[in-house]
């Protein structure tokens, strides 16, 4: 029996505080979106290679309204992407705020 793999987003908090990613890009840009559902396929693709469960749990709520903002994003891109990918995704919103 394997266990499942359980795996969160992971933001960098200097570079959104900037608006910036490392390479210049604009923070949640289409561009950046579109760049980022790629990173995320990529992480998720060898679990699906090798059929290991996958649990995504998503982000907790955060203090101020523009983390907040950035949270719920980002936990909207890693929905779609579970599901695309046909994992389950846990929701944690609601349990913090």
């Amino acid at each position: 029996m394997s266990l499942p793999a359980i795996d969160g987003g992971r933001v960098r908090l200097r570079e959104r505080r900037k608006g910036k990613t490392r390479k210049g890009r604009r923070r949640f840009s289409p561009r950046w979106r579109e760049l980022y559902k790629a990173r995320i396929d990529a992480m998720l693709a060898p679990f699906r290679e090798k059929k290991i469960p996958v649990v995504w749990v998503g982000l907790p709520s955060v203090r101020g309204p523009k983390s907040t903002s950035d949270m719920q994003y980002l936990n909207e891109l890693y929905r779609g992407r579970a599901e695309k990918a046909g994992i389950i995704y846990i929701d944690t919103w609601d349990g913090f705020v």
